[in-house]
Order: C-alpha cells, then sequence, then structure tokens
C-alpha cells in the first residue's frame, strides 16, 4: 500500500491553510496599521489624555471588550469620579457608546469604522 499521495495531499491541506492564515494576519495587521495612522493624522489621538490614551490602547487590543468606571478606576489606580470622566470624554470624542447595565454603566469601544464614521 502506497501511502505517498495520501501524505502528499494532506500536506498540501496544510500548506494551503497556512498560507490563508498568513495572508489573513497580513491583512489584519495592515488594518491596525491603517486606523492608527489615521487616528493620528486624524488628530483625534491627541485629543486623548494620557489616561484616556490608555483606555483606548486597552480596548483597542481588545484586552477587554467592556469597561466600567469602577474597573477603570481599578486599572489606572484612580478614583471612581475621575475613571468615569476618562470614559465619558471618550463617549464624548465618539470613541465608545455606553449603555446601562442594571445600576452600573457599561462603555464599549465603537467599531473602526463607526469611529471613522462620527468623526468626519
Amino acid at each position: 500500500m502506497d501511502l505517498t499521495y495520501f501524505i502528499e495531499h494532506q500536506c498540501n491541506i496544510v500548506i494551503r491553510g497556512i498560507q490563508k492564515f498568513k495572508e489573513t494576519y497580513e491583512k489584519a495587521i495592515i488594518d491596525i496599521q491603517n486606523f492608527d495612522k489615521w487616528i493620528w493624522e486624524s488628530g483625534l489621538y491627541k485629543k486623548l489624555n494620557e489616561k484616556q490614551r490608555i483606555v483606548f490602547n486597552i480596548a483597542k487590543s481588545k484586552i477587554t471588550t467592556h469597561f466600567t468606571a469602577t474597573s477603570v478606576a481599578n486599572m489606572l489606580d484612580c478614583s471612581y469620579n475621575t475613571s468615569a470622566k476618562i470614559l465619558q470624554g471618550l463617549v464624548t470624542l465618539n470613541i465608545f457608546t455606553q449603555k446601562k447595565s442594571g445600576r452600573e454603566t457599561i462603555y464599549l469601544i465603537r467599531s473602526k469604522r463607526a469611529i471613522k464614521e462620527m468623526s468626519l
């Protein structure tokens, strides 16, 4: 029994999968770089203070998907009022959206497309 054809076929499938992954990864990197370039050139990044930049970069990298004033206060080691102002500033700049969940307000980053559209 000759397994050469089977092994060759399976290797080709693996190679195609790796190539597709590389293409997708490269497109994602280019998309991220283009968005970062746009954020800088649009002047939006310059409007953010240091703490807003930290929260924005964490949200953009998708380390966490939602924020609350309490979670930001713990993350940045600042007061609840300061963290609420940070998040509200990001909402004012149309980078984040907010929604109520019981007594707490949850803040979410908008999509890249929505940020671009809202900033124009």
